[in-house]
């Protein structure tokens, strides 16, 4: 009996000190979704798969932005194979409406991504979408769903790459807003592990350039991008995503299917305004020149006429344009960038 005692005792011992070292998790379940997911009132059909909540939050709309923007609701769903998170998504769209329309992503106008196409681009609205590698770390700019998701993954033992590859668009209207971006593994889709540097990474223009397979992955998500504009556009207009069925692209194939042309960014106004003064100034001055030559005593006289008249009249038309584009009609929004979900750089 005495044997049996001191047994119990030590097994009531171990049994506490196994206890007290074994990590104790507070964090309730993450709900999943499939099908689709309510976010900032809109209904948002998700691609195949069971996605898991793995963080939520609403953010600012961004610390440089002085404008009364309403708060940016943000989700980051994670879609898991085994223990690797093999893709995920971060949805961000405003709970409150504003009047002055929202910015296009910043993506938007960089030429050091992937892929840009600007769909279309005026003073109420804007619409683009890009790829762009995007490192899976957080900084000062991170959104604290963002932080959430990559505590979720450490608590649990996910494995994740150090670079994804992402697919995405931003479309506004005058007074609502929705940005999407899809994450894909890449590692998942048997590419090597990336070294994690935004600026070094295999998945940059310069290395995918000389690397047929990146390529052909590089353009499978361009080519969805451009693919999926329509159904994104029908997802912004608030029809619940009825009949939107979203696949995300395969991006483990090693053929390419050719290269996708981006729709053309829009013309600065100095550029659009620079253009417009040289073309009316040939057809001005020539006009001049014809009609001074028979009153003038020598085609010189005509010729110096001509020259000091378009050098004038072109910097006062120059001036005149510039004013007008810039004062006269309302100007797109500067590009606005939410709290990010990984770093791009």
């Amino acid at each position: 009996m005495r044997n049996l005692g001191i047994f119990a005792v030590v097994a009531a011992v171990l049994a506490c000190a196994l206890a007290g070292s074994a990590p104790v998790s507070t964090r309730p379940p993450a709900p999943t979704y499939s099908g689709s997911i309510e976010v900032a009132g809109r209904f948002i059909p998700l691609p195949a798969g069971d996605w898991l909540l793995a963080g939520a939050s609403h953010d600012s709309a961004g610390p440089t932005e002085t404008r009364p923007y309403g708060a940016i609701e943000t989700v980051v769903l994670f879609r898991l194979a085994g223990d690797i998170v093999a893709d995920f998504i971060t949805i961000r769209g405003n709970a409150l409406p504003v009047t002055g329309s929202w910015g296009p992503a910043v993506e938007c106008d960089r030429q050091d991504i992937n892929f840009t196409s600007v769909f279309f681009r005026a003073a109420h609205e804007n619409f683009c979408g890009f790829v762009n590698r995007v490192v899976g770390a957080e900084d000062a700019r991170s959104s604290p769903a963002w932080r959430q998701a990559l505590a979720l993954a450490g608590e649990r033992r996910w494995r994740m790459p150090a670079t994804w590859l992402m697919a995405g668009y931003r479309i506004a209207n005058r007074q609502d807003v929705l940005d999407l971006r899809y994450h894909l593994n890449p590692e998942f889709a048997g590419f090597p592990r990336d070294s994690g540097d935004w600026a070094a990474s295999e998945w940059s223009p310069a290395h995918v350039a000389g690397d047929q397979r990146r390529m052909a992955a590089i353009q499978q998500l361009a080519r969805w991008v451009m693919e999926t504009s329509g159904s994104i556009q029908q997802i912004a207009a608030g029809h619940g995503g009825e009949g939107v069925v979203l696949a995300l692209p395969s991006i483990a194939g090693d053929v390419s299917a050719g290269t996708v042309e981006a729709t053309a960014a829009p013309e600065s106004t100095l550029k659009k305004t620079l253009w417009k003064s040289v073309t009316y100034r040939v057809a001005a001055s020539t006009t001049t020149f014809l009609i001074a030559l028979p009153f003038a005593a020598t085609i010189f006289d005509a010729s110096i006429y001509t020259l000091v008249g378009g050098v004038t009249f072109s910097v006062l038309y120059f001036l005149h344009e510039l004013a007008w584009d810039t004062f006269g009609v309302a100007q797109p929004p500067p590009p606005l960038e939410f709290a990010g979900a990984g770093i791009s750089a």
